[in-house]
């Protein structure tokens, strides 16, 4: 069981919650567990768990992976004793990471008294969610996600609890509606209040700098909803720098299949949700076709 942290502190964090759609429902039908007198259902059973945790597993390592890369980077410069003083506070708090079970939650400490570089961890999450959102969904897996700031405490190690939580998981589960990353109000205003500072240190210059490149990751959706913008110019030019353009369109495949798959089967739900989906991505392609 998770230690209680002796020291409970409360403050604003950056949420994102993260949904690999489809994989509980493939679990529903088993409401009970096979018996070893029914080696047929067993054997579906075996089957189903494998389908589902295999991606969720690889769903939260590569998160988990991109996230060590990202913190762990070292870059070299020969500074002098003040700028490496300045450097080293130039970065942010640390992203942190909570599972649940197929869903996932990054956070994001706003603290400043180490850390000063905050809209570097702010980036990180806009980017990272976006990227995997194109990746995941060109190997057959859609997501959803929300991401707002709010106050929390780490109650555990790791574990945060506030309605930095609850406003991500609501952008989630009730806003986003189809695969899209919903982005909330109180970070908007967040990046407004930045830009407004009338502070002239190097930190609020930077974080003002990385709010501008931030706000390119982000678009206004048909119904008014801010959204990442993962095929957006950002996206393009980071994919094609990884000789990754084609996982675009094996993603836009994915969004065809399902859209005639919902539409053939007369799930008016479905096949509107990605509808909208598609109309996303035919709207955005032409970006990426100058890149094939």
């Amino acid at each position: 069981m998770p230690t209680l942290k002796d020291k409970i502190e409360f403050g604003y964090y950056v949420a994102a919650f993260i949904d690999l759609l489809g994989q509980s429902e493939a679990l529903k039908e088993f409401q009970r567990l096979p018996t070893s007198d029914q080696p047929e259902e067993m054997q579906k059973f075996i089957s189903t768990v494998k389908k589902t945790f295999g991606p969720m597993h690889g769903f939260h390592d590569s998160f988990d992976n991109f996230f060590s890369g990202y913190s762990n980077r070292e870059e070299r410069f020969n500074f002098t004793e003040e700028q490496k003083r300045l450097y080293d506070q130039m970065g942010s708090n640390e992203i942190k990471l909570q599972r649940f079970s197929d869903g996932l939650l990054l956070s994001l400490s706003l603290r400043t008294e180490r850390n000063k570089g905050h809209m570097r961890g702010v980036s990180g999450i806009l980017y990272s969610c976006g990227a995997m959102f194109i990746v995941w969904l060109s190997q057959g897996y859609p997501m959803r996600a929300g991401i707002d700031i709010g106050i929390a405490a780490e109650i555990y190690e790791n574990e945060i609890y506030g309605p930095a939580l609850a406003n991500a998981y609501r952008l989630e589960n009730e806003i986003a509606q189809y695969p899209r990353i919903v982005i909330g109000d109180e970070l908007v205003r967040y990046f407004n209040a930045i830009n407004q500072s009338q502070d002239d240190d190097v930190f609020t210059r930077a974080n003002k700098l990385m709010v501008a490149e931030a706000e390119k990751m982000i678009a206004v959706d048909d119904d008014g909803q801010r959204i990442v913008d993962y095929l957006g110019e950002v996206f393009k030019a980071r994919f094609t720098s990884l000789n990754m353009t084609k996982t675009a369109f094996d993603a836009y495949d994915f969004v065809l299949a399902q859209s005639a798959k919902w539409q053939a089967e007369r799930n008016s739900k479905l096949a509107f949700r990605y509808t909208h989906l598609r109309n996303y991505f035919e709207a955005r392609l032409p970006l990426w076709k100058t890149q094939l």
